[in-house]
């Protein structure tokens, strides 16, 4: 999956904003994660600073990891690109369209 342009040329935070505590980073360099991939990410979305986009955050991390050229976790990989799939404005857009009249 194609990262958005709009999301791969923003001026994304530093790593350590991105990735707090390393966590992602150590996934994804790691020949397999001891957890779950799923639970993974929900423990790395939780983690996220608030007002940091996770897409943001998602192709920062992916930016580094395919400096490192290590890591054999597709899967991970697969769902943070997933993630910055979806930035706030696309979500939102997402939200207004569906939103039903009471």
């Amino acid at each position: 999956m194609p990262i958005p342009s709009t999301l791969a040329s923003a001026v994304t935070p530093d790593l350590e904003a991105c990735d707090p505590g390393g966590l992602m980073r150590a996934a994804l360099l790691a020949d397999r994660p001891d957890a779950n991939v799923r639970e993974l990410l929900l423990c790395w979305l939780l983690r996220l600073p608030a007002g940091l986009d996770p897409a943001l955050a998602a192709c920062r991390i992916l930016g580094w990891n395919g400096q490192q050229r290590k890591g054999a976790d597709y899967e991970l990989r697969d769902l943070l690109r997933e993630v910055a799939l979806w930035p706030r404005e696309r979500l939102a857009r997402r939200v207004r369209c569906h939103r039903r009249p009471h």
